[in-house]
């Protein structure tokens, strides 16, 4: 694997909204493997610290996060680009009080990252 992280800012990314942070990874894996591994709940748990998700992976469907016995749920959790095996975008998870004890994260921290716009992960 191979990539970084990248803050895109004006005026070096024409084009590209600011405030942006992009981070690339290069695998080195057959396309429907790798979208089994992103989307099988039994995959993510082993490479997500035992998060899956519960979704039909459709584009527009709501998306459950069960991060260690915590279910983070929200409107605005939505798979946003479903497009197998090529493409896959969704909204991170919400930052819930469920979560936030689950992860132990103080109040007020949970409450500022709530505050903050929403992120998509493509």
């Amino acid at each position: 694997m191979a990539g970084g992280p990248a803050l895109v800012r004006p005026g070096l990314n024409p084009g590209v909204e600011t405030d942006t942070f992009r981070y690339t990874i290069h695998i080195h894996a057959a396309p429907k493997l790798l979208w089994q591994a992103l989307t099988d709940p039994a995959l993510t748990a082993q490479f997500w610290g035992g998060t899956v998700f519960e979704t039909d992976w459709e584009e527009g469907s709501p998306m459950v996060w069960k991060v260690n016995g915590a279910e983070i749920t929200h409107p605005d959790q939505r798979v946003l680009v479903s497009d197998p095996p090529c493409q896959l975008s969704y909204t991170w998870h919400t930052f819930t009080p469920e979560w936030a004890k689950q992860v132990e994260v103080e109040e007020e921290l949970r409450a500022r990252l709530a505050s903050e716009p929403r992120i998509r992960v493509t």
